[in-house]
């Protein structure tokens, strides 16, 4: 049995054809009036306009976290072997004040 809420599937669909289009061009408002026109509920394109703006949300954080780069400092002995590598930590009130 699907468990799943009734229409969910159809939404999907809705959304991929939404983002499919954005992706050529075409403006939300045109693409809603569009819908609208083709019998589409404004329920349905609201739904679906939620689920793109969910992805793309989650994409830009997803991208955030790839282009923070690691700050690591290596410690070498005189003689030029690696001692020890330390990772950077902000300090104590940065970390507290979201800084």
């Amino acid at each position: 049995m699907d468990y799943r809420p009734r229409g969910t599937n159809k939404i999907n669909e809705l959304a991929r054809h939404i983002n499919k289009n954005l992706a050529k061009g075409y403006s939300v408002e045109t693409l809603r009036w569009a819908l609208v026109s083709e019998g589409y509920s404004r329920f349905e394109i609201s739904k679906a306009l939620e689920i793109i703006e969910q992805e793309r949300k989650e994409e830009q954080e997803r991208q955030k976290e790839m282009e923070k780069p690691k700050i690591t400092y290596d410690n070498f002995e005189e003689n030029g072997h690696l001692y020890k590598t330390i990772d950077y930590q902000k300090p104590w009130w940065k970390r507290l004040f979201g800084l």
